[in-house]
């Protein structure tokens, strides 16, 4: 028989650990210990743990003694046997699979009409307010409604004065809804799941004012989550985001080439820039840039664990680094632009030797990262330059030979023909390059440069360079025009292609 964990065990004020059969094997303060507990059972008695439960505590064999005769779940209107797995069929009550000997007290005659999961139209949903017709998938999170917060704060009254209802849960949902606090999409699909399971409890004794026993433990407990207000608000978020989502975005990518450090001593884990803010991209067709702010939604939803952003190699994903929910990959939106911090695998080979490549040639190397952009997520300015405003944020790579499409870059895999074609190092080109691009090549780098184009094509012969009065502040060699090297540079790298 299975475990599983659950927050909402009437037994425990946090995370329980429970039978298939609802026994409570352990109460928790922390989802993490009781997951812990839960692989540890399962592992001493050698099955697969059963994951986080959405069924209720009153799931049970339909041969237990308070089971009325003949009812079971594989009678039930919610059973479906046209969805099975393993010997478990689907039941659309608790959008989870369920045995045919067990039962539940929302345990339905099989001939009763069942309502579709999804109405024809809003109507089903009742009456609702402006402020409560969100849109699907907000990253911000949605704002309870005064209704809401009426009802939350008439829950935790009652709990104080009845001293029942609700578990600790509850009450934590019920004071961030009195608070305001955006609540993001996993909770409200929480929150819609927590009124399926216990829309039952409203048969109950003193649910209903004017009843004995009013307000019962059960109306406590429904009131901590909004109320019928909460209901019909978590109903709508949800059923919009299943009905209305948008079609699926076109990814796109961007790279660029910046510095890429190895840290620690075995080389294992780097840091870089994904993205650079403010600076255009060419190679697209049309002129673009990213604002900063772009990211930060996306940022911001990953730390809370409700987004997962991926690290990989040159976007494939059979080179998988890390991600945000593994807590491999670390994400920050600063001044210069989106910069990412990825922790490798000793263990996994291709990580190991990429880290050997960062330590000997991470100067060389770029980023890039893939994202959608949402409605409203893009403006062109006065200059007709695209500008990215928010994106959506799906994953990172470290580039190991594509051409970025930022001019922060030359792509590695041109760097290393030109440095094998010219016989000069690698990093030392890059170097370089980068100097040049940024406006502010030193003598160095011109000379560098200048020397590379003229072993790859004696065309293409620089000007004269002219030293400063030797009274000069820097000292330094005056190269060609930024434009001009530009120029040549362009025309180098067509012929190393």
């Amino acid at each position: 028989m299975p475990y599983f964990i659950t927050d909402e065990s009437e037994q425990c004020s946090g995370w329980a650990v429970v039978k298939q059969d609802g026994e409570v094997m352990g109460c928790h303060t922390t989802k993490e210990d009781a997951i812990l507990q839960m692989v540890a059972i399962s592992q001493a008695e050698g099955i697969e743990p059963g994951g986080e439960r959405a069924l209720p505590d009153n799931y049970r064999p339909a041969l237990a003694e308070d089971v009325p005769e003949g009812r079971a779940c594989g009678n039930c209107a919610f059973y479906n046997e046209d969805i099975v797995e393993g010997d478990k069929a689907w039941c659309a009550r608790w959008a989870d699979y369920v045995s045919g000997a067990y039962y539940c007290n929302a345990w339905k005659p099989a001939e009763e009409e069942m309502p579709d999961d999804e109405p024809e139209d809003d109507d089903e949903l009742g009456d609702l307010s402006p402020e409560e017709q969100r849109a699907p998938i907000d990253l911000d999170g949605y704002t309870p409604t005064d209704a809401m917060k009426t009802e939350a704060q008439r829950g935790l009254d009652w709990r104080a004065e009845y001293g029942r209802g609700g578990t600790q849960v509850g009450v934590s949902r019920a004071r961030d809804i009195t608070n305001g606090r955006n609540l993001p999409f996993d909770t409200v699909q929480r929150m819609r799941s927590y009124f399926a399971r216990h829309e039952v409890d409203k048969q109950g004794q003193g649910f209903n004012t004017g009843e004995d026993g009013y307000p019962s433990a059960g109306r406590i407990a429904w009131a901590l989550w909004g109320g019928d207000a909460g209901k019909r608000w978590a109903d709508n978020i949800v059923l919009n985001a299943e009905r209305k989502e948008k079609p699926k975005m076109a990814i796109e990518y961007r790279q660029f080439q910046t510095e890429i450090r190895a840290e620690g001593e075995d080389g294992h884990t780097f840091t870089g820039y994904a993205a650079i803010f403010n600076s255009e991209a060419e190679g697209l067709s049309t002129r673009e840039i990213i604002k900063p702010g772009a990211f930060s939604k996306s940022v911001a939803a990953a730390e809370r664990g409700e987004w997962e952003v991926k690290a990989l190699q040159d976007h494939d994903p059979k080179y998988f680094l890390g991600s945000t929910k593994t807590g491999t990959l670390d994400l920050e939106e600063d001044d210069r632009g989106l910069k990412v911090r990825v922790s490798l695998n000793p263990e996994v080979t291709f990580a190991s030797d990429l880290a050997a490549m960062l330590r000997r040639d991470g100067a060389a190397m770029g980023m890039s990262f893939g994202f959608s952009v949402p409605n409203k997520g893009d403006a062109y300015n006065d200059n007709g330059v695209r500008e990215l405003r928010n994106i959506r944020l799906h994953e990172v790579s470290l580039l190991t030979g594509n051409q970025p499409a930022y001019p922060a870059t030359i792509g590695l895999g041109a760097v290393r023909s030109l440095s094998e074609r010219t016989e000069i190092d690698a990093s030392t080109l890059m170097r370089a390059f980068d100097a040049l691009l940024a406006g502010a090549p030193d003598a160095d780098s011109a000379a560098t440069l200048d020397l590379a184009i003229r072993k790859i094509s004696p065309d293409l012969r620089a000007e004269p360079e002219t030293t400063t009065e030797p009274e000069a502040a820097d000292d330094r060699l005056v190269p060609l025009s930024v434009r001009e090297r530009q120029l040549a540079l362009a025309k180098l790298e067509e012929q190393i292609r």
